[in-house]
């Protein structure tokens, strides 16, 4: 962040009063207010001929202005006189080009804005004649539209989140030394969801009808993101009838119609709302598209081709097959024209095999990456086109690459031999490697490159839990970005959930490497209230703490908050269920994992403490209620799978304290249960109600559960009201043996 210090020389005073229309020797006026009061009269100086994301800006301003301090906004045209309005707090809004006040002040040499390159801001106060003036600008319109999300803020204190808004009620802002100049650590900073994985109705993007996506989209344009990957899917849910578009032979029958979630004709005319409203707000289209990729049915019209399976009911056209280029020039040429190439010209493309193993038949990826990087050059000739990397970790399909290293041999091996071969302007989307293995140059040797990571997924919950700890965050991309990486992604599979890794990334993205401590409790401010920031930041850092297993999340024997209590695959209920162990070595097997996970039980009970302290004086507000929520869950979760553990633990020795144990154990699920009764965003059954415009298809109605899209265990990766009971037989199963049975 780079800060300017205007000039307060008599000849800027002498040119500022000349150009408002003030003479030095007029008499003695009522002194200029240096804060804003409730109630205040506030003049809004902005061109008329303004551009939509510059709109929508002051629409916001204005908006917020009035509901924090109950101010009366009036609007004045650019070339409005600062003498000839009433109001003594004014705002100037824009740039130099578009606002004659704004170019005077810049000619009087109280502010430049000549470093803030193409998205800095500046935000700052000067006293003119008995008027308050605060400028709101940049270098260009988006710089100035930040520079007003940053005042409302830091100075109003305005709190914009993922899950909604907190407007504070101050009783007045202090102006004074308002002087800052803020400039994005990355150029292209973005945040984006998973639409395919099967979620509660709340925590995913394909169930919402628009209001979901416009409050999505505007809270990223307030939080200041100015990226919106869209992810290629295959073809059954984001791209709408696209696919049937680009290839007329495709019919709409029941088989092919079963693969969407909505009406495909429905979700193309929401499409043109969403990606109309994203450009709008200064938000361009970054399109991930998956080389080969095209839904299972495309195969019953063309069953003379080659296909290698993908996840989630798709197929992958062979590339070695003249056909599979002159396919996707179809379908990509089809995805563009029907949704349009925005200035930033930002392709993320995966090459081939998304998740799965190399077929046997090719080496490494580097023949598909040709293909597809010529297709996107020849579809968008400005193309700036990155390479996922996420892909290159997975072994070949051949029985003597079996053994190879999963990450450190074959991802280093697909790095060495792309880096040799693909051009040198092709960039790399480094999606996690980097994290989990060493062996990739710092900087990609010079290539373009974006880094990308999630920061939650679906078994995450509650919202502030954490999917990697913000310090780790902080650390990952701070990396990244000294190492010369041009943009931060961040991959969110569950919607409107963890608001704090959320707005922690909307930070890195201007702050590169944000100070945690300081985070938390501008955060807490922001969420909260200033009066109980200081106990609400420090139960934020324990509750981080607490759910946080290791780097990464890559927890000490496979154990996370997440995946207990109950959890999936090898989680620990299946570890418990399975485990061979028996006498002293399955006595040793739980107590190692209780020493895991009883320490940050009681870590998650400090913070309980910490936030409760805070009750008294928060007045009922809404995100303090949800993070209660939230911590009460948290420690419902850590009191049923430490007390599950210690039942086992001493069955054979003290049945009667094994029994007691495994009570509070299912009583504390079962209160997790009646956590969920009322909250119908976690009821798939409602979701006619929720959502009655949206036009689901009867198929996924039908059998939302089991369709296929992913392993089976994703059934017991997130809260869905209709598997509790399933949940609770699960508990119930794992009763200690030799305890009495049940009454």
């Amino acid at each position: 962040m780079s800060r300017f210090m205007g000039s307060n020389t008599a000849r800027a005073r002498l040119l500022l009063a000349a150009v408002a229309g003030f003479a030095l020797s007029m008499p003695a006026q009522p002194q200029a207010p240096d804060r804003l009061e409730r109630g205040v009269r506030i003049a809004l100086l902005a061109g008329d001929s303004l551009p939509p994301q510059a709109r929508l800006t002051l629409d916001d301003l204005t908006s917020y202005l009035q509901r924090s301090l109950d101010a009366v906004v009036r609007r004045y045209p650019a070339s409005a006189r600062l003498d000839a309005v009433d109001e003594r707090a004014c705002i100037l809004f824009g740039t130099a080009e578009d606002n004659a006040a704004l170019a005077a002040v810049a000619q009087s040499g109280l502010l430049s804005t000549a470093r803030l390159g193409a998205e800095g801001s500046l935000v700052k106060a000067f006293t003119s004649g008995n008027k308050r003036v605060v400028v709101l600008t940049g270098r260009t319109i988006q710089g100035a539209s930040h520079a007003a999300y940053s005042f409302l803020e830091n100075e109003i204190g305005v709190g914009f989140f993922i899950d909604g808004d907190r407007i504070p009620r101050p009783a007045a802002v202090d102006l004074r030394r308002l002087d800052r100049a803020e400039i994005p650590a990355v150029p292209l900073r973005g945040i984006f969801y998973h639409y395919i994985w099967k979620h509660p109705h709340a925590n995913n993007w394909r169930l919402w009808s628009w209001e979901g996506w416009k409050g999505a989209l505007d809270w990223m344009r307030r939080a200041r993101f100015n990226v919106l990957p869209l992810f290629h899917d295959e073809g059954g849910y984001l791209w709408g009838d696209v696919i049937f578009k680009a290839f007329p032979e495709l019919e709409k029958n029941d088989k092919t119609l079963s693969q969407f979630v909505v009406d495909p004709t429905w979700r193309s005319e929401l499409n043109q709302k969403i990606f109309r409203y994203a450009r709008e707000s200064g938000i361009q289209v970054a399109y991930n598209l998956f080389y080969s990729q095209v839904p299972e049915f495309f195969a019953d019209f063309h069953p003379d081709l080659k296909y290698h399976a993908l996840n989630m009911r798709n197929l992958g056209i062979s590339a070695g097959q003249p056909e599979c280029r002159a396919l996707m020039r179809r379908y990509w040429r089809a995805i563009l024209d029907t949704h349009g190439i925005d200035d930033s010209h930002v392709y993320i493309v995966c090459s081939y095999a998304h998740e799965k193993p190399l077929p046997a038949y090719y080496p490494n990826r580097n023949i598909p990456t040709r293909q597809a990087v010529e297709l996107v050059r020849e579809l968008d000739p400005k193309a700036r086109i990155f390479i996922e990397t996420w892909c290159w970790k997975y072994r070949h399909e051949r029985e003597e690459d079996k053994t190879m290293p999963l990450l450190t041999a074959n991802a280093n091996l697909e790095w060495k031999v792309f880096d040799a071969e693909i051009p040198r302007d092709i960039g790399v989307a480094e999606w996690d490697l980097k994290r989990m293995h060493e062996g990739l140059p710092d900087n990609f040797a010079g290539r373009p490159h974006i880094q990308l990571t999630h920061t939650n997924m679906e078994g995450w919950w509650p919202p502030a839990t954490s999917r990697t700890h913000p310090r780790w965050m902080s650390d990952y991309f701070g990396d990244a970005i000294s190492h010369g990486a041009q943009g931060v992604l961040f991959f969110h599979i569950q919607a409107n959930t963890n608001d704090l890794l959320a707005d922690l990334a909307a930070r890195i993205g201007w702050l590169g490497r944000p100070d945690v401590k300081r985070f938390y409790r501008d955060y807490a401010r922001r969420r909260f209230g200033p009066e109980t920031a200081d106990a609400m930041a420090e139960s934020l850092e324990l509750f981080c703490d607490a759910v946080d297993f290791g780097p990464g999340n890559q927890a000490p024997y496979n154990l996370s908050l997440a995946l207990v209590f109950p959890g999936f695959g090898r989680s620990a209920e299946a570890e418990l269920a399975e485990c061979k162990e028996t006498g002293e070595a399955r006595k040793a097997w739980l107590r190692n994992r209780l020493g895991v996970i009883e320490p940050k039980a009681a870590t998650a009970g400090r913070a309980l403490l910490a936030a409760r302290s805070a009750a008294s004086r928060m007045n009922n507000e809404p995100f303090y209620q949800r993070y209660m929520f939230e911590l009460d869950y948290t420690a419902a979760r850590f009191e049923g799978i430490t007390n599950l553990y210690r039942a086992h633990l001493v069955a054979s020795e003290d049945p009667a304290q094994a029994d007691r144990r495994f009570r509070r154990a299912l009583a504390a699920f079962t209160s997790v249960k009646e956590m969920f009764r009322d909250l119908k965003g976690y009821h798939m059954s409602a979701l006619r109600e929720l959502e009655p415009a949206v036009p689901f298809t009867s198929a996924f109605l039908k059998d939302w559960e089991t369709r296929g899209y992913w392993e089976p265990r994703s059934r017991w990766f997130h809260v869905v009201w209709e598997r509790l009971d399933e949940f609770e037989a699960l508990v119930r199963g794992l009763r200690p043996k030799g305890l009495p049975a049940e009454e």
